[in-house]
This record gives structure tokens, C-alpha cells and sequence, in this order.
């Protein structure tokens, strides 16, 4: 099975995760993904901003930064990562 270019698929036994540039219909999984780890794996360092803010940022600026890459498991985004771009 081909894959287009701007997506990556990495297979394990069992398990075929696909990994591919953000689009806007991902923002609220990759907000879901990056509050839910920041809380889980840095509760010394709350956030400063509500919930509802960051999750206004990421779809307004972090995922149309095009910066974002997700993983999808069977259609639904498992993961994501975000890298800065050259300004």
C-alpha cells in the first residue's frame, strides 16, 4: 500500500501508526494531547493559561504554523510533536 509523501508509516507487529503533517481538523486532538501530557508529566510547571486558551492558540497558531506532525492508529490521532520552523 502507497502512501503519500507527506506521510510516514511505521509498522510493528500488530500495530501500523501513520505519521503526517497537522491539519486543522487535528487541532483539538493535538490540544486534547498536549494538555492532557503537560499535566501528566510536568505538574511542577502549571500552565499559565486556561485550557480554553491553549486550545485557542493551537488551532490558531500552532497547528497553521505548519510545524505539527501527529500519529494516527486506525484513523485517530494517538500523538503529536511540534518542531519550530525557520522563521
Amino acid at each position: 500500500m502507497s502512501t503519500p509523501s507527506s506521510q510516514l508509516t511505521a509498522s510493528l507487529p500488530g500495530m501500523s501508526v501513520v505519521f503526517r503533517a497537522a491539519t486543522a481538523a487535528d487541532a483539538e486532538h493535538v490540544a486534547d494531547i498536549y494538555l492532557a501530557s503537560r499535566k501528566r508529566f510536568l505538574p511542577f510547571a502549571p500552565l499559565v493559561h486556561s485550557d480554553a486558551e491553549v486550545r485557542r492558540w493551537v488551532a490558531d497558531h500552532l497547528v497553521p504554523s505548519g510545524g505539527v506532525t501527529v500519529a494516527c492508529r486506525d484513523g485517530r490521532v494517538v500523538g503529536m510533536m511540534a518542531v519550530l520552523r525557520d522563521a
